[in-house]
């Protein structure tokens, strides 16, 4: 099928205008200025992440806690508290249980004060069990006690069972 010249014509008449207007428009916006207003659209949003971490008053807070299978099992906790204002009468429980409801292990923490954007972990929330069985399910009970900034009090439990993977994370958010 042939195309009329008339046609060819007028479509590379617009195809040359479209150019020259393309080519005017490189011409008047310079690399620099593209680079200039990439930056201070990213200088504009860090501000405004920025501002949402760090100064906008908020709570949260969260329990890590990591199980693991190694000669034994091991139950390893971290405290974040990722809230713009610290929290006070920080407790918490964690417990080993086995299938029968009666419990392995445990330990028990508590912390006077958690500033804010921080974490607390250490050896005192740690449960390391050797010589027990690696090939029954378990539990690993959670009561995690704290004041917030206002002084209201919050209590919160969570029971993950654990054994059939030699590795497990569990991020619990109150």
């Amino acid at each position: 099928m042939q195309i009329p010249q008339e046609e060819q014509v007028a479509v590379s008449q617009a195809a040359k205008e479209y150019g020259e207007l393309v080519q005017d428009i490189a011409e008047r916006v310079h690399p620099w200025r593209v680079a200039l207003s990439g930056l201070l659209l990213l200088i504009l949003l860090g501000g405004v992440a920025s501002t949402w971490y760090w100064v906008i008053l908020r709570d949260g807070v969260s329990v890590e806690t990591l199980y693991l299978q190694r000669s034994g099992h091991v139950v390893l906790s971290e405290i974040h508290n990722e809230g713009s204002r610290a929290i006070t009468e920080v407790s918490i429980m964690v417990q080993f249980v086995d299938s029968q409801g009666d419990m392995v292990d445990m330990f028990s923490v508590s912390i006077e004060s958690i500033p804010s954007h921080s974490s607390v972990a250490g050896n005192d929330m740690e449960l390391v069990m050797r010589g027990i069985s690696i090939w029954d399910e378990y539990l690993v009970r959670i009561d995690f006690d704290w004041t917030d900034y206002s002084g209201k009090s919050h209590s919160k439990t969570w029971v993950h069972p654990v054994g059939e993977w030699a590795y497990e994370k569990f991020v619990d958010e109150p």
